[in-house]
């Protein structure tokens, strides 16, 4: 061995004189001259590219080449990583450094130990400045970095690049179970919720559209498709039918896919609905490549520890589309716990409807798996859904009042599949669910309260004025009356007509839009209030005010027209033009928060549709 005494503050010295076929031994003697040597730094003897082996009394680095070093105490293993990637000349790109330590501690037999942490090397300096201990380097060819980033920075376009996870997988199985820096490949693509059709958020037209673009068979193959000429029937006029359906409805699913091509993929925002589902069907893909190749290699208790993990991750993120695959290879994945929670208690926990929806309808005896969920704390499942839902989760709802409903919801969703008998059990703290439910939303009821109050006393003041206003028109005959009669002189006209009635309507439904929105501001605002009684007030009195501002706008258009447009027809189009405006500006503003608290009450709310957690991968697919 050669040493190198030339040191400076914060800097690592190496030489290298090598030794071929060296056993180096824990515990090696050193030689060396440590006079010129100041109390702040140590020697380290460097053993590297060695392999461990135990010869029935101790462990040694065998085959190993050696140098020594000569550190500050206090050196960090980012830096001493660093400078023995530069001293023994090692790529950092193709290969990473392990540093390992045999202690004896009495013990011969003792396994060998990693330094991970500064503290692991901390450690490591101090026991070896007294025992001479090497620190025995092994270089590892990083397979996985190595090969995506040759993959992916090969030239490929964005397009394809879209599969190039895939053909990796395919190229090279290991990377599918590969577990790099403690996390699996399935750790990586269920973090990302936007790979997910679940995870992105799309409006109605644009589901509509989604599901109806065509894209190419790469991501998932057709599963449905039968094999014609395997197929066993009893006559061949049969055998004719189903051949020739199958023929006519290829060709019409071709004649669909040029129709798109031609047209409407040119649309930009048809076309990134595309690229969206060609993603999503391909990250389905990819999934379900890694289980198949994690089913062959693992072990149950393997594929238990190592995808547990991302099991409750998906749990947590609401992806039903991940928990349906893993479930389909992995069913006892279910068995997964976090912090003590198991996936139906981390389901209501974090408010995944998607995964609740998919274990409702999937698993065989779900109430009984739902009851006999009970934590640490003695908390049934009721005692987790009474707690605060997750702040991501609250701001997904318009309004502190929507809010609480959702909470409420939740609520009763689970009481109807677990049973009222488990409304009245306590947890270790003397608590029915409903008293932790009342205790945890204290503070969004009261945020409810002066939400709905504000709210209602905002359309109180607008159902006023249009009372005012279409009361005192109603008394206002537009044109007159006649001095002997006493009847409007334009009763035989139509536009008159209309005035009498749009009037009318509005000045009845403005009345009960009011009465509707004061009946809000004196409520009593119990918990049980917001889930249906308080919403549904104030839809009525939304439609009744919208009605009611409609039906004004036309009295009103009906009166110009009376007074300035007998014989003058073209004047109904700027009047028309001109009541439309107030009309869209209501509808813009106030019509989404209307939609919101209809879908919210009236809707499926937490138990929505079976095809609700559907794979996007089970879309409209046709080959071209």
């Amino acid at each position: 061995m050669a040493s190198s005494s030339t040191t400076s503050d914060r800097n690592i010295n190496i030489e290298g004189s090598t030794n071929n076929n060296t056993d180096n031994k824990e515990g090696m003697n050193s030689t060396g001259n440590n006079n010129d040597i100041s109390e702040d730094h140590a020697i380290v003897f460097v053993a590297y590219n060695g392999k461990w082996e135990y010869d029935d009394k101790e462990w040694f680095f065998k085959n190993s080449r050696s140098s020594i070093m000569v550190v500050p105490k206090h050196v960090t293993l980012t830096e001493i990583t660093g400078i023995l990637y530069k001293q023994l000349k090692v790529n950092k790109k193709l290969y990473r450094l392990k540093l390992e330590v045999h202690y004896r501690t009495g013990s011969p037999w003792f396994p060998v130990t990693e330094i991970q942490n500064n503290q692991d090397l901390s450690v490591f300096i101090s026991v070896t400045s007294k025992t001479k201990l090497p620190l025995c380097v092994t270089q590892i060819y990083d397979e996985f970095t190595n090969v995506v980033q040759d993959r992916v920075t090969s030239g490929v376009d964005e397009e394809r690049r879209k599969d190039v996870a895939y053909e990796l997988i395919n190229g090279y199985p290991s990377l599918a179970t590969t577990v790099y820096r403690d996390k699996t490949v399935l750790d990586c693509i269920i973090r990302k919720p936007e790979l997910f059709y679940c995870g992105t958020s799309y409006s109605f037209y644009s589901r509509f559209v989604y599901q109806i673009v065509p894209i190419k068979n790469n991501s998932l193959g057709s599963n449905d498709t039968a094999d014609v000429e395997n197929q066993e029937t009893r006559n061949k006029d049969k055998f004719v039918t189903k051949h020739t359906r199958k023929c006519l409805h290829t060709a019409i699913s071709r004649i669909c896919v040029k129709l798109w091509e031609t047209t409407l993929l040119h649309v930009l925002h048809i076309k990134h609905l595309k690229d969206d589902k060609v993603k999503h069907n391909t990250t389905i893909k990819l999934l379900r490549r890694i289980c198949e190749e994690a089913d062959r290699t693992h072990t149950s208790s393997d594929i238990e520890r190592l995808y547990s993990s991302p099991f409750c991750l998906a749990v947590e993120n609401n992806n039903a589309e991940a928990l349906d695959v893993l479930t389909t290879y992995f069913a006892g994945l279910y068995a997964s716990k976090k912090d003590g929670h198991n996936i139906y208690q981390l389901t209501v926990l974090n408010r995944s409807e998607r995964v609740y929806n998919y274990i409702l309808h999937h698993g065989y005896d779900i109430k009984n798996d739902f009851s006999i969920s009970i934590d640490d704390d003695g908390n049934n499942i009721l005692h987790l859904v009474g707690c605060l839902a997750p702040i991501h989760k609250l701001n997904a709802a318009s309004g502190a009042a929507l809010q609480m409903q959702r909470e409420l919801q939740w609520f009763e969703e689970v009481k109807r599949v677990v049973g009222i008998t488990k409304t009245q059990e306590l947890n270790k703290n003397k608590e029915t669910p409903m008293m932790v439910f009342r205790r945890e939303h204290e503070k969004l009821r009261k945020d409810g309260e002066e939400w709905m109050k504000k709210t209602a006393d905002s359309y109180t003041i607008t159902a006023a004025l249009i009372i005012t206003i279409v009361f005192a028109a109603a008394i206002t005959v537009p044109g007159g009356n006649d001095d002997k009669t006493g009847k409007p002189i334009y009763e035989t006209e139509a536009s008159l007509i209309i005035f009498a009635i749009s009037d009318a309507i509005s000045l009845f439904t403005s009345t009960t839009s009011l009465l509707l929105f004061l009946s809000i501001l004196t409520a009593r605002y119990a918990d049980e209030d917001f889930l249906y009684k308080l919403p549904k007030r104030l839809i009525y009195g939304l439609v009744m005010l919208f009605v009611s501002v409609t039906s004004m706008m036309i009295a009103f258009s009906a009166t110009l027209y009376i007074m300035f447009g007998q014989g003058k027809p073209w004047i109904l189009f700027p009047i028309a033009a001109l009541a439309c405006l107030p009309i869209a500006s209501f509808v813009t503003l106030q019509f989404p928060l209307l939609v919101e608290l209809i879908s919210s009450t009236y809707g499926h709310g937490i138990l929505g549709k079976k095809k609700d957690h559907r794979l996007s991968a089970n879309a409209n697919i046709y080959d071209y």
